[in-house]
């Protein structure tokens, strides 16, 4: 099959242009000839389905005509006839096959849409309100220079601004915009889970004739259609609906059911719509959301429901189940891919916080669904009457979708119960929670199609189309710029180090290569977030002839959620250090690192953290913090101590002083994964020691099997059982990793986090009353929060496989080239004032998944959640004591050995 014709082909079908900021202009055309003038004035102006030049657009414009507006801009009889049934009535008439009835019925709908005045809709997008603005007055200018062409109205829309700040959230606090279907011949990335099931188990996209006329479609057909063929070929049908949201209603429900639901409001939101706010589908994570997935576009669609017939995992009832089955109804995917619609809805109001007073919670606000199908009958008409306000196709009679479905009355949802023992759960007294406000079917043609309804029977010329231009913005006074240099010096050089600092950023501009090794080794030993501060402000992304430094949280993100692209650097010291070996940790994602990482966690398992980890480390760290004399130090004595201790008793039982462990496993991790310092040497040595110790403990068990309950005996019972890859190499190397990857960055972040408590003495006395009385959660946020201020080190290294272009669209958008080492400083990432409020304030109030200190996409932390249990509770052990302090003179700073502590005493009252 060819590809599809991309620069025919209007752009908002195939693309979502994810701009901030939309107007829908809607106008009523009374004489065809001026009608035509209009379209032909849009034409040089509409965005297509290229590939765009030079990054995203700061806007876009786009056209679609209801069936009335073709025939105003004198479309024959005979022509129109061969649109398909419903297109030609329009959704008002179509309000029964809708269930738009009762508050949903079209006398209830706004007025525009009640008397049927739309004959066009221009959508325009924008990245700023000033643009949006602007490219809307043009429109609007251009239509009252065409008296025949009315204006009837217009709806703001685009992305829901919360605490300031653009967000993916609708109003029910969900994110939106996940999982549209891959087409086939269209480039781009296809994800996983986002086309058709194979099956092998693959994807395949969908067939492009399912969304765009002149196709074959999934049936291996072409839609019908008449002549002339350019009208129809490579156009798309249209559906819009406002729907009105009542957030109070959903609220209220949502904390009155959540309040009796065994699971809690978060567990209830989720199990309504199939997915955690966040994004995170039930079907892969079902008892919390998962930051890791939700940024792996290769990983968040790619699940079935084929194993979850029984709704355990995600109930069959769900939102995005209805909305989607896959292969909840047998035959594979089959029987869905036939009704799979492109969504590209925006949300339109204002955000309702909490507290509102009546008078704003009383706004309309909600969504502006628009989705692109091939045939809406088969499509989005199939979906919205069956599959929202029908349950047969689910087993579930008449109860409809939760979220939209339209209840003439009260009705149901069915919790099933899941594997935790929560019980299945009946949700009664469904109120309304959306209805329908208007709306209607349009038409998007080619580009082909809009200059033929712009020239049929014309001989109106074109007017010369000149794009107006966004003032410039007033530059910044020179006497601001001045005090600003002035501050940013001062602040340098009350820090220590400062005064290097200070001289790295004079040669911002002027060496970058030269900045950029000064800054990375300087890392090492001293805070460099002064010199990412103003990386972030003046050079957010530094490309040098050596290495590329990443500094905003969004593009730290978009580089470490492209796994094939942007890869690991640590395969060649892993095999180096194995034998020829490797481990998990170091390979990219490769189906070997999918095998090994499976299999490791099916031996570290989740539930073992309550049962087993967190009364291990709390035994220990309190032991140790009770017997100290009223000296402790925190490295030495208990950081080095309590995760060895846990590897031996979880992991493999290695014999062996616990500062050897401690001081082999940092001079490995330190090799592997820093750039600089002499470690290679320590490394290769204490790798050939410890790797020695651990086949002795192999070779042990597996003459002396089913004593003990650990990793390595996990990990041979799956090699029993024949599971791939796990030889008795494999799980050396596997286990190798682990226990480097356990002790000495645990150690380091109890440390550092202790240290910067005692750097803040309100923050350490709030803390310690906490830890006295027993409030590990509230321990934790003091303890995140502290080690976003001391983390282990500034961030982590990727190799560019490939040229790829970072924060496109933007004005920091910047080609990284082939081969570059690249540092995606996470440090940076979390002080970025763009997605941190106020990043310098020390809060306990963020939420802990926007933390990074665990790493981001593929390669997140694979101990995080064993870390996030166990490092504050070494913390907690120390924050019990009375009048903590550090120990006087050089003992009570913390000294490090490259990135790991060595020792930080301190000191308290018995």
């Amino acid at each position: 099959m060819r590809d599809v014709e991309l620069a025919d082909i209007q752009g908002n079908i195939l693309r979502g242009y994810n701009q901030p900021l939309y107007r829908y202009l809607y106008f009523t055309i009374d004489d065809a000839l001026q009608g035509r003038r209009f379209l032909q004035r849009l034409i040089p102006c509409i965005t297509t389905a290229e590939p765009w030049v030079g990054g995203k657009p700061s806007w876009t414009l786009n056209v679609a005509f209801t069936c009335k507006g073709m025939a105003a801009m004198g479309m024959p009889d005979q022509v129109l006839t061969a649109f398909p049934f419903e297109f030609r009535e329009g959704m008002k008439a179509r309000a029964a096959v809708l269930v738009d009835l009762g508050e949903s019925a079209p006398e209830q709908w706004d007025s525009v849409w009640r008397d049927g005045a739309v004959h066009v809709l221009v959508s325009v997008s924008a990245n700023s309100p000033a643009e949006r603005e602007l490219r809307a007055a043009w429109v609007l200018n251009e239509a009252a220079d065409c008296p025949a062409v009315h204006n009837a109205g217009a709806q703001d829309g685009g992305k829901l601004v919360i605490d300031g700040e653009y967000t993916p959230k609708e109003h029910f606090g969900y994110t939106d915009g996940i999982g549209n279907p891959d087409i086939d011949g269209v480039p781009g990335r296809h994800e996983a889970g986002g086309g058709k099931m194979q099956s092998d188990g693959t994807w395949r996209p969908l067939a492009p004739g399912e969304f765009l006329l002149g196709y074959r479609d999934e049936a291996g057909e072409v839609a019908p259609t008449s002549r002339p063929e350019r009208l129809f070929r490579n156009g798309s049908f249209m559906v819009f609906r406002k729907l009105e949201q009542r957030v109070q209603t959903f609220r209220r429900f949502v904390e009155t059911e959540g309040a009796a639901y065994p699971g809690g409001p978060e567990l209830l939101k989720a199990k309504l719509v199939g997915r955690w706010p966040d994004g995170t589908p039930l079907m892969l994570s079902p008892h919390e959301p998962d930051a890791a997935i939700v940024s792996d576009p290769s990983r968040n669609h790619n699940f079935r429901y084929v194993g979850d017939a029984d709704g355990m995992k995600c109930p069959i009832g769900a939102h995005v189940r209805r909305a989607n089955p896959r292969d909840t109804n047998g035959f594979a995917s089959k029987l869905s891919d036939r009704h799979r619609i492109i969504r590209r809805g925006v949300m339109y109001g204002s955000y309702l916080p909490p507290d509102a007073d009546e008078q704003t919670a009383a706004e309309s606000r909600g969504l502006l669904f628009i989705a692109f199908n091939g045939s809406i009958e088969r499509q989005f008409e199939f979906v919205q009457q069956q599959w929202m306000n029908f349950g047969n196709d689910f087993r579930l009679g008449n109860d409809k979708d939760v979220l939209i479905g339209n209840r003439a009355s009260h009705d149901k949802m069915v919790i099933q119960g899941d594997v935790t023992g929560t019980p299945p759960w009946i949700t009664s007294d469904l109120p309304t929670f959306v209805v329908t406000r208007g709306g209607d079917y349009f038409f998007a043609p080619s580009m082909s199609g809009c200059r033929l309804l712009a020239d049929a029977d014309s001989q109106v010329e074109p007017r010369q189309f000149s794009d107006p231009v966004l003032p410039a913005p007033e530059p910044e006074p020179v006497s601001a710029l001045h005090a600003l240099g002035e501050r940013v010096q001062e602040a340098l050089l009350s820090i220590p180090g400062g005064e290097f600092v200070n001289s790295a950023i004079k040669l911002i501009g002027h060496d970058f290569d030269e900045f950029a090794e000064k800054a990375k080794a300087w890392a090492l030993h001293q805070n460099p977030e002064p010199v990412f501060a103003l990386l972030r402000t003046f050079k957010p992304i530094v490309v040098t002839d050596s290495i590329v430094i990443i500094t905003k949280c969004d593009d730290a993100q978009q580089v470490l959620s492209y796994p094939t692209i942007f890869t690991v650097p640590y395969g060649a010291k892993f095999a180096e250090l194995c034998e020829g070996g490797g481990f998990f940790l170091g390979w990219d994602d490769t189906p070997e690192y999918t095998r090994d990482m499976a299999a490791m966690r099916l031996v570290v398992r989740r539930e073992d953290i309550g049962t087993r980890i967190a009364p291990l480390v709390t035994r220990e760290a309190n032991r140790i913090v009770d017997a100290a004399p009223g000296r402790l130090d925190v490295v030495q004595e208990l950081g080095n101590v309590v995760p060895t201790e846990f590897v031996r008793n979880y992991i493999v039982p290695l014999t062996g002083e616990d500062a050897t462990l401690a001081s082999q496993t940092a001079a490995i991790s330190a090799y592997l994964f820093l750039p600089v310092g002499d470690f290679r040497d320590a490394a290769l040595g204490g790798a050939e020691s410890l790797r020695a110790a651990m086949s002795v403990e192999i070779a042990t068990r597996k003459a002396n099997r089913g004593v003990v309950d650990d990793v390595l005996e996990r990990c041979l019972v799956l090699q029993d059982a024949g599971v791939a890859g796990l030889t008795d190499a494999s799980i050396l190397n596997n286990l190798f990793g682990l226990v480097v990857g356990a002790i000495p960055t645990t150690s380091a972040i109890v440390a550092r986090a202790i240290d910067e408590l005692l750097r803040r003495p309100e923050e350490l006395a709030i803390a310690q009353a906490a830890a006295r009385a027993g409030d590990i959660d509230l321990v934790t946020r003091y303890v995140f929060e502290a080690v976003r201020f001391n983390p282990l080190g500034p961030g982590v290294f990727r190799i560019a496989s490939q040229d790829f272009i970072v924060a496109g669209g933007t004005s920091r958008e910047t080609m990284i080239p082939a081969g570059r080492n690249v540092l995606v400083a996470l440090q940076s990432a979390s002080f970025d004032g763009d997605r941190v409020p106020s990043p310098s304030t020390f809060s306990i109030d963020r939420p802990l998944p926007e933390y990074l200190h665990f790493g981001f996409g593929l390669h997140t932390c694979f101990g995080r959640y064993i870390n996030a249990v166990q490092i504050p509770r070494m913390v907690h052990a120390v924050l019990r004591m009375e009048n903590l302090r550090r120990a006087p003179g050089l003992e009570g700073t913390l000294q490090v050995d490259g990135p790991f502590p060595t020792s930080l005493v301190v000191e308290f009252d018995r």
